[in-house]
């Protein structure tokens, strides 16, 4: 991933059983995006897709794996990560942090956590703000 093209990355993390292709197909219905990409490396398997300045990556952990780059909560399996481009035009898909957060907890009808937040090179701030699906945060 090309860092001077990003603007800044939100990362959400939550607990499915759902194998990462069928959480992958069901995430991408829900959200009306196009099917993502699949791929795979070492303790990781993730799928990514692009829309409208976007990028939505979903990345699983394998069970019992640690990454303190990455501090995921405990329970959680799945990261979400939303990466703003440059060309995203903030109001377009209404994609912030806050509507999507809100809406992800829906999808998974359980709470999610907004645990990092990436403004560059260096610069992550680190959180563990819950989500639970009945937020009003919409």
């Amino acid at each position: 991933m090309d860092s001077d093209n990003i603007n800044k990355m939100e990362f959400f993390a939550l607990k499915s059983n759902l194998d990462i292709e069928d959480f992958g197909k069901e995430f991408s219905s829900y959200f009306n995006l196009p099917a993502m990409k699949y791929d795979f490396e070492n303790d990781y398997e993730w799928l990514e897709v692009q829309s409208e300045g976007v990028i939505y990556n979903i990345s699983k952990r394998k069970v019992g794996v640690e990454d303190e780059e990455l501090n995921f909560p405990d329970e959680c399996n799945y990261s979400i990560g939303l990466i703003y481009t440059k060309d995203f035009k903030y109001g377009e898909r209404n994609v912030t942090v806050e509507s999507f957060g809100s809406k992800l907890a829906l999808f998974n009808n359980d709470n999610i956590y907004h645990y990092r937040s990436w403004d560059g090179v260096g610069k992550n701030t680190y959180m563990n703000i819950v989500i639970t699906p009945a937020s009003d945060r919409l």
